[in-house]
């Protein structure tokens, strides 16, 4: 890779601290994007994350992987008979999610929501589902899919820097999917599954800036308002 790992490192640090309105120069800007990847730069999920935690990816080598594979079977056929209900499929996971976290801790595992670097649980970022059993640990996200777009071209798999990230330990990276079909009445039955490693998975990188309301909304953007008009009159 013609970038530094160091270079990335500068960049996932900047994204989580930096505010690029206090950067007061030309240069000082110019110097920040000197260091970044190019976007659309395709980064292995193994090398992503210990440059964002400090943490490494371990090579899993089949570890638990009986238990793994009852555990999706039980959890795909629960689902296959009893469904989840959603509006549309993407809204279903979370519900998918707690079924497979029963069914891991009905296999002996400890599985719950991870607890973040701050010794908080956090819900919303990347991974879903903290699974421990002995001394190994495993990070768990889980997916829904449908089968018509299992092979397209959209994004699913989303991974961002953060202050206090869910990992905190090496540990193996394992993606649990379950492809859902539409039964009527906002109801879904899984039809499928798959169990991924996803230490190599290839993640491309995206910029993105952004504002809030409070950010555009200010008196000093507004050139002409309706309100300014109607106070006119």
């Amino acid at each position: 890779m013609k970038h530094s790992c160091f270079s990335f490192i500068v960049f996932l640090s900047t994204v989580c601290c930096v505010n690029l309105c206090a950067l007061t120069t030309f240069a000082q800007t110019e110097a920040l994007f000197d260091n970044m990847l190019p976007a659309g730069e395709r980064v292995p999920l193994r090398q992503i994350i210990p440059s964002m935690t400090g943490y490494n990816v371990l090579d899993w080598d089949g570890e638990e992987g009986d238990a793994f594979s009852q555990v999706m079977e039980n959890t795909f056929l629960k689902l296959r008979k009893e469904g989840v209900k959603a509006g549309r499929v993407n809204e279903a996971g979370l519900d998918v999610e707690q079924v497979l976290i029963e069914e891991l801790k009905a296999a002996g595992f400890s599985a719950d929501t991870p607890m973040a670097q701050s010794g908080k649980r956090r819900s919303v970022g990347y991974p879903d589902v903290e699974v421990r059993k002995g001394d190994q640990l495993f990070y768990l996200e889980v997916k829904t899919y449908n089968d018509d777009n299992v092979s397209s071209s959209q994004r699913t798999f989303y991974l961002s820097p953060s202050k206090d990230p869910k990992i905190t330990g090496d540990g193996f990276h394992l993606l649990a999917a379950f492809s859902l079909k539409h039964e009527g009445d906002e109801r879904y039955i899984a039809t499928g599954y798959k169990l991924l490693d996803i230490a190599s998975l290839e993640c491309r990188l995206k910029y993105e800036f952004n504002a809030s309301n409070r950010d555009l909304y200010t008196d000093d953007m507004v050139v002409f308002s309706s309100e300014e008009l109607t106070s006119h009159e």
